[in-house]
């Protein structure tokens, strides 16, 4: 059996945290709708726009790392404009890569979802990541 990390017990660890959201969409794309997560649609998703902020957000990973972060935190929505994570395995192999001592948390991993969905999520979110490369 796989041993766990040791958690502390005289210190409180401190995690980075964001939710990753999509800073292109307006108040006023937003308000056409009932619900940013359940109305809102993709086509407000610009896979351009979004490379330039995934690479932004992993330059923060690599900053909470460097400043002294314990931890990286991070979760996956679906249809939600507040966050463009919908595959938390993929941005936790980000993190992995790019920094050198943090732990690394996986919050909302939904078993089930993911053995229907996986591929597809992960090819789309790997597309953004990479500007298009994915052949």
């Amino acid at each position: 059996m796989v041993e766990q990390l040791r958690r502390p017990t005289e210190q409180v660890e401190v995690f980075w945290f964001s939710e990753q959201p999509n800073g292109y969409v307006t108040d006023e794309a937003l308000n056409k709708y009932e619900s940013g997560r359940l109305g809102f649609p993709n086509t407000h998703f610009d896979p351009e726009k979004a490379h330039v902020l995934y690479n932004e957000y992993h330059e923060q990973y690599a900053l909470a790392d460097e400043v002294g972060f314990d931890g990286i935190m991070t979760n996956e929505h679906h249809a939600a404009y507040w966050c463009m994570k919908p595959c938390v395995n993929l941005d936790a192999a980000v993190i992995a890569k790019l920094t050198k001592r943090v732990k690394i948390a996986i919050l909302g991993n939904v078993i089930a979802y993911h053995l229907k969905n996986s591929w597809l999520k992960t090819l789309a979110m790997t597309d953004c990541h990479d500007k298009g490369k994915l052949a």
